[in-house]
């Protein structure tokens, strides 16, 4: 069974599902999408197994009961099962309000997102509308996940990407992956459209709480974000070490499957007392901004929220030399080698010492901020009118 609020009231324009809210940087995007969306007069059906806090007007939600899941416990959440049962019953959901509503577009962030829309877009020919941030094949490889999810996520891609009328990418990098991996016909139909920068936050009370964390440091470094292996927080860890000042101390910001294993690293490096583990903080971005310089070491990315944050604040950025960090900053930009701590640690020193060096990474910072300063908003309205409008051709 399921819970419905409104969907017997008011037809949808646009038809959405996620598995269940949580407040990472995709679904606080897709949670800003709807609210655009629904300011300019569309009306929204999200079908889901746990939604998000948001009421609207303009939002109905069909949340998917415990009996569609089979009781799964809370701790089932995040394993295969659940993720299988929650997609038979997401797209039973799906089709039905489709041939129902016939809504005007699709709308999934997401891979897996897409998949309990694919048979409503089959069955109506309603467009599919598909955001992406990373090319998931690659997160997956490099994360380490077992050979047979990975061979299921590389099937979900392939549909996902072949099922939609639009894909809409965070870089040319991820665009141009997605191009190379799957041909002609999902380049032809993919276009770009980075994340903006979100509100700026009030420097001089975020540098308090940073004093009040790391005390007065001479060089205040951060990095925010899920602590696994893909962001690769050790290779900072492993820079400070070798970085002799003893008064430049290192934040992290986050939680995740490696935290342990993190914390570890830093006592057997003899550096624990140089770094403080914040753990899960919803004000994250405003330690960022409250720190001299943010690092951002992962092996992939496709357009970090963390990274997006630190540039709103102001704050001079260090990135690893990857293809979507090349993208945003140049190839002559600030970046490292994700995988030499040696080189970390030499440009983390110069920024400490050399006042030209602080200026120059400030100013390439800058210049990318302002590149990302647009209306998202309106660009991402402009995208689904565009998509609904081809439909009617």
């Amino acid at each position: 069974m399921c819970t419905l609020r409104g969907v017997s009231e008011v037809s949808a324009d646009i038809l959405t599902a996620y598995a269940r809210y949580r407040p990472t940087g995709m679904h606080r995007r897709l949670d800003r999408a709807l609210a655009a969306l629904g300011a300019e007069g569309f009306h929204i059906c999200a079908v889901t197994a746990s939604p998000s806090p948001r009421r609207a007007d303009w939002l109905s939600v069909v949340q998917i009961g415990r009996s569609d899941l089979s009781a799964l416990r809370n701790s089932d959440h995040g394993k295969p099962l659940f993720w299988a049962r929650y997609a038979i019953a997401a797209s039973r959901r799906c089709v039905a309000i489709a041939l129902r509503d016939h809504p005007r577009c699709l709308l999934a962030f997401g891979f897996g997102a897409a998949v309990p829309l694919v048979f409503a877009r089959v069955l109506t020919s309603v467009p599919l509308l598909l955001f992406t941030r990373s090319d998931e094949m690659t997160e997956t490889t490099l994360k380490g996940v077992p050979l047979p999810l990975r061979l299921l996520f590389a099937a979900v891609q392939w549909v996902a990407c072949r099922s939609a009328s639009r894909i809409i990418a965070v870089n040319n990098t991820v665009a141009e992956s997605l191009a190379s991996r799957y041909g002609r016909t999902v380049a032809r139909k993919t276009q770009v459209l980075p994340n903006d920068l979100p509100a700026a936050p009030d420097r001089h009370k975020c540098r308090a709480e940073v004093v009040r964390l790391l005390g007065n440091a001479a060089l205040s470094v951060s990095i925010c974000g899920r602590i696994a292996r893909v962001k690769n927080f050790r290779l900072v860890l492993e820079a400070l070490a070798r970085v002799r000042e003893d008064s430049i101390r290192l934040v992290i910001a986050g939680d995740g499957p490696d935290l342990g294993s993190l914390r570890e690293s830093a006592r057997a490096l003899s550096i624990a007392h140089r770094v403080v583990f914040t753990g899960w903080r919803e004000d994250a971005m405003e330690i960022t901004a409250g720190t001299d310089l943010f690092l951002l070491p992962s092996f992939t990315e496709g357009m970090s929220n963390s990274l997006l944050e630190a540039l709103a604040g102001g704050v001079p950025c260090m990135v690893s030399r990857i293809p979507a960090h090349e993208e945003l900053f140049g190839g002559d930009g600030p970046l490292f080698s994700p995988t030499d701590p040696e080189e970390l640690a030499a440009m983390i020193s110069r920024f400490a010492t050399s006042q030209t060096v602080r200026l120059d990474i400030a100013e390439r910072c800058a210049a990318v901020r302002e590149r990302l300063a647009f209306d998202w908003d309106r660009r991402l309205v402009e995208v689904v009118r565009s998509v609904m409008a081809a439909r009617l051709d």
